[in-house]
């Protein structure tokens, strides 16, 4: 298997991983997959680094009944991926609902022989609309 085709699916791999991992809240492996200068844009424009990103999924007031991921591409670029896909979420913080249909770009650096990812963005869905792209 060529380099580029080998990393394409070991990256498909860490987003199954990942999206395990965040169903189950487990910060163990999410320590391991985001790089220590990780940082993430939700869907509200707001910014935040690795340390919240995993507080926020050992915060008890976190309730997450679903999350599927689908990778629909991933681009490999050198000891870089991009993955673009769509999510679709079920669950809440405290009172505040962060359940919906989304869109997402993760951005995964390959380090020593792992992968990790370094930026994360989403941003609402809009589903059935000329702003969709293959």
């Amino acid at each position: 298997m060529a380099p580029a085709a080998r990393w394409e699916a070991d990256v498909r791999e860490q987003e199954r991983l990942l999206a395990s991992a965040l169903n189950a809240r487990d910060v163990g492996v999410l320590s391991r997959l985001f790089a220590s200068d990780y940082v993430f844009t939700s869907a509200s424009g707001q910014t935040w680094g690795r340390d919240r990103a995993i507080a926020d999924c050992a915060d008890p007031r976190l309730s997450v009944e679903r999350l599927e991921l689908d990778v629909e591409r991933v681009i490999v670029l050198a000891e870089a991926a991009v993955v673009v896909g769509r999510s679709e979420v079920k669950g809440s913080i405290g009172d505040e609902s962060l359940s919906g249909a989304f869109r997402f770009t993760h951005v995964w650096r390959r380090e020593d022989g792992r992968w990790q990812i370094v930026a994360g963005h989403t941003s609402q869905a809009m589903w059935g609309t000329e702003h969709e792209h293959p």
